[in-house]
């Protein structure tokens, strides 16, 4: 399968469908049209699924859409549509439109799992022909409820438009925490918010969203709602449908639920985010709420250079940033790294999202590396073509995104000027191996940062000019130690790297490095006379041979990516 235009590939047990085929499920799905003030007096229009033709007669482009999908069990005439519907016309801005699959949601639960998928698959068609048509994809959203939310996804997934945005209230969790079956994920839209009340019973226990809101701890009991003693038990359901109250409530009340960034919870009951971003949590939770304060995102393919390049300003230098190793765009390093650009207002901010490969298994990730560089230099050098600035264009990759940023520059056509490296990927390509890896020959200048050597991060010192921070290796400060390399706790070391390079686009002197052989000479004071230059954005491309130089034990930038109600 092509790489560049395949998903993640989840291996599941497929459940065959052949007693029940494809347009038999299509048969049995509505979609249901409510227009009105209020639930009460609400006109409701249903609709075959393969009709997005009539469908569209009865959307008002002026207004946003919204799309929901009830969970297992569920029907239209339950309280938690009824509820969410009713939040929505009483504020009467939008196109309120069901998915009704009643018919089948009532069938064997995890024989639903597969069925689901392809209940996604003809809804997405249907979806994707209203947009043919002239609905607006700009103001689409789908919501989703328990086992509604993974169906939610896989409608973005198998739509061949990128969706603005997806909620989950309380995804499903059994039958997905334990298998690979795809739940609903950053990757399914542009915004993908989730909501969690009962995680570890009916709700999901994994925060795949790009922004995961944790009601009341995201746990039972919550508050009015009784113990439950086992899944079983179905008057525990209290815990998991608080999701979608709380969903109903943000509509009426946008400033119901205030939702603060931290990591954990215990962390906010004892008030350390008190002084964190704060955002209100619901229908109107900023889609910029886990990347950058005041970002506008915009997705291309990697086979449309010409997209890309109509966002480009060549007045400003253009940034690549190739994150790592099980890493997506809404993380904490990616959105440190974009905000610290953005910040400075004088850059092109492009990052190479591969994180529907990047969780791959590690070791068979190597070799595809070099395959996502060849297809992302094709695009690159395309864009250099149409008028991009070369003498200004500058990768800079994170652990596996290292490598991945040097295969670039190597399959390019042209004479790259520059690729940072942040503590470039070292399992599987360490010595004696000779794995292809970011190395001078890569661009005319290439500067990497040591700050994991011999665990997580490469034992080569291969760049142009190579820094060393606090030694280049483990422990680094405010890191704790680690023992082994499986003790995933110690990353912290690895991660030191793009938190030192985005406090240096901040803070252009804040890391003055000394050229010196060794550590050992560096801390005798052996070479306090050398050359020294600020590592960082800033580095001098002058820069040769190698640099140390010492941190502070925290800090200026931290982010999180937990938000709390």
């Amino acid at each position: 399968m092509n790489i560049l235009n395949r998903l993640l590939i989840i291996n599941i047990l497929i459940i065959s469908i052949t007693a029940e085929g494809i347009d038999e499920i299509s048969e049995k799905l509505r979609i249901k049209i409510y227009t009105g003030n209020s639930i009460k007096s609400a006109k409701i229009v249903n609709f075959r699924m393969n009709r997005p033709d009539l469908i569209y007669q009865y959307i008002d482009n002026a207004k946003s859409l919204v799309l929901y999908a009830f969970g297992f069990t569920e029907k239209p005439d339950d309280e938690s549509v009824r509820t969410i519907v009713d939040a929505y016309l009483n504020r009467g801005t939008v196109n309120m439109l069901v998915l009704d699959w009643s018919k089948l949601s009532y069938e064997e639960y995890f024989s639903l799992i597969p069925k689901v998928r392809v209940i996604a698959k003809i809804t997405a068609k249907t979806i994707d022909r209203l947009f043919e048509l002239g609905l607006n994809l700009d103001t689409f959203h789908i919501v989703g409820h328990s086992m509604g939310a993974p169906l939610a996804g896989a409608i973005g997934e198998f739509s061949e438009y990128d969706l603005p945005r997806i909620t989950g209230l309380d995804p499903a969790g059994p039958g997905y925490d334990e298998s690979k079956a795809p739940n609903l994920n950053y990757n399914n839209a542009i915004f993908v918010d989730i909501i969690h009340t009962d995680m570890g019973v009916f709700g999901t226990t994994k925060p795949n969203g790009t922004v995961d809101g944790f009601a009341n701890g995201g746990k039972r009991p919550q508050p009015g709602c009784p113990r439950l003693q086992s899944v079983q038990d179905t008057a525990g359901i209290c815990d998991h449908r608080k999701s979608w109250r709380i969903w109903a409530a943000s509509i009426i009340n946008p400033k119901a639920f205030r939702a603060l960034k931290c990591p954990s919870y215990s962390d906010y009951l004892a008030g350390n985010c008190k002084n964190n971003d704060a955002v209100y949590f619901g229908l109107f939770t900023p889609t910029n709420a886990n990347s950058t304060k005041s970002a506008k995102i915009v997705n291309c393919r990697m086979n449309r250079p010409d997209l890309i390049y109509q966002y480009i300003d060549n007045s400003k230098s253009s940034v690549l940033y190739v994150f790592g190793f099980t890493e997506k765009p809404a993380d904490e390093s990616v959105c440190t790294i974009v905000d610290a650009y953005l910040n400075r207002g004088t850059v092109n901010m492009l990052v190479l999202d591969w994180s529907k490969l990047s969780y791959e298994e590690y070791f068979s990730l190597i070799p595809k590396v070099r395959v996502i560089a060849k297809i992302t230099a094709k695009t690159i050098d395309r864009l250099f073509e149409l008028g991009l600035n070369l003498d200004t264009f500058h990768i800079v990759g994170h652990s596996m995104g290292a490598p991945l940023a040097g295969a670039i520059g190597e399959f390019s056509e042209y004479d790259l000027p520059r690729i940072t490296g942040l503590d470039p990927t070292g399992p599987g390509y360490n010595p004696p191996l000779t794995t292809h890896h970011l190395n001078k020959k890569n661009a005319k200048f290439v500067d990497i940062l040591h700050t994991d050597i011999g665990f997580f991060g490469i034992t080569k010192t291969d760049g142009t000019a190579d820094f060393f921070a606090n030694g280049g290796k483990r422990p680094q400060p405010g890191c704790p130690r680690l023992q082994s390399v499986q003790d995933t706790a110690g990353i912290c070391d690895h991660r030191k790297s793009w938190r030192i390079y985005a406090e240096s686009i901040i803070n252009p002197k804040a890391f003055r490095a000394l050229k010196c052989p060794s550590y050992s000479d560096y801390l005798a004071g052996n070479c306090k006379n050398n050359d020294a230059v600020y590592f960082g954005l800033f580095t001098p491309t002058n820069a040769r041979g190698f640099y140390y130089f010492d941190t502070s034990k925290s800090l200026g930038l931290v982010n999180t990516v937990k938000a709390i109600l």
